[in-house]
């Protein structure tokens, strides 16, 4: 069982952590979330540079969407940055104006890309790995848009898939997960950030070697507060 729980805990955590996550590094991003409302279109980034060098910053925008339980990003024609393109003196700062489309009735979402571009070859020591800051960004058609999450199970031979749906109006942001058996059995628990399950959309995750699993207890938080749910296992 000790084996089995393992196996199927690392499998799950490679799945969540493939996703990029924002780590500062030499540049200090506030803030790290940007919500946007059907009133409010416009809002801003600042970046500061803490390192000892200049560094060349590129933003870039994407069109966020889950596909198939997966997540998809595609260059975004709709959200604007500006500028895109910018130098950064030690301790500089720069602001970032973000602007979203006029409101379409549903939230979009989308995620921006701040990469630190290849420094001069001349002012490296050693290697040195460019930095990648990624950010969510949603523009919500009202605040009182809330998701709806639904939880649901089947057995896939030795393996079982879990799938999260949001039907709501918001996207959810799950974190502090735990899935129990039927006997109370802790099969699962990640602490911390797990995932986002965006508007009409389903994410899954696959915990090999659980298939025998009768029924679930899924616990968590996600953005209207902590949240448990019974779940059947269907065969």
């Amino acid at each position: 069982m000790i084996k089995s729980f393992s196996k199927c805990l690392a499998a799950f955590l490679s799945i969540v952590f493939a996703a990029p996550v924002a780590i500062a590094g030499g540049l200090d991003v506030s803030p790290i979330h940007v919500q946007m409302t059907a009133t409010e279109r416009t809002r801003t980034v600042t970046i500061q540079n803490m390192d000892e060098l200049a560094v060349n910053i590129q933003v870039r925008a994407f069109d966020w969407a889950q596909v198939d339980g997966a997540n998809q990003l595609t260059p975004s024609t709709a959200l604007e940055v500006s500028p895109a393109f910018f130098a950064l003196e030690p301790g500089e700062q720069q602001v970032v104006r973000v602007l979203a489309p006029a409101d379409t009735g549903a939230e979009q979402s989308y995620r921006l890309f701040i990469d630190e571009l290849p420094k001069d070859p001349t002012q490296q020591v050693g290697v040195v790995v460019p930095l990648r800051i990624i950010l969510p960004v949603f523009a919500t058609p009202s605040d009182s848009a809330a998701p709806q999450l639904d939880w649901s199970a089947k057995a896939d031979g030795e393996d079982l898939v879990i799938m999260a749906s949001n039907d709501g109006t918001a996207r959810d942001k799950l974190s502090d997960l735990m899935i129990e058996g039927a006997d109370g059995a802790e099969i699962l628990k990640v602490e911390g950030l797990v995932d986002y399950v965006l508007v009409g959309t389903s994410r899954h995750w696959t915990l090999p070697g659980m298939g025998g699993a009768s029924g679930l207890t899924i616990t968590g938080k996600g953005i209207s507060g902590a949240f448990s749910q019974e779940v059947a296992v269907s065969r």
